[in-house]
């Protein structure tokens, strides 16, 4: 479904994600509040790396809908490894060509940034 994702409901996500040693082992289901989408609820959150440096997460609302993500995980990384040029090669390259990077902002002391184009909706 189209829903727009505050920047620091985005931050807490990546927060959550970068700090959890768990996450890099196994599958994690655990429920999470972005306060910016829904301050008196809970989402539910299913996070996996499919790769060392590549985090899957995907956000539900119903708290038993574990098993259709740990599927639907399958099938996005079957579907990365596919092909000659796959997505895996493509994201790993990008890792490694970094187009730009916190210094080149001109903030001392800077380590990281989140660019949010407003009319696309996209986050970088």
């Amino acid at each position: 479904r189209k829903h727009t994702m505050h920047e620091s409901d985005l931050h807490l996500i990546l927060n959550f994600v970068n700090t959890g040693t768990a996450f890099r082992t196994s599958e994690t289901w655990t429920p999470l509040c972005l306060p910016q989408f829904n301050e008196g609820g809970f989402l539910h959150a299913y996070v996996c790396y499919i790769e060392t440096d590549i985090c899957l997460v995907q956000i539900s609302t119903n708290q038993d809908d574990f098993y259709k993500m740990s599927d639907c995980r399958h099938a996005i990384s079957k579907r990365f490894r596919s092909g000659e040029n796959s997505i895996f090669d493509i994201l790993k390259k990008a890792m490694d060509e970094q187009d730009y990077s916190p210094y080149e902002i001109g903030v001392p002391g800077l380590l990281h940034f989140v660019y949010k184009i407003l009319p696309a909706g996209q986050i970088t």
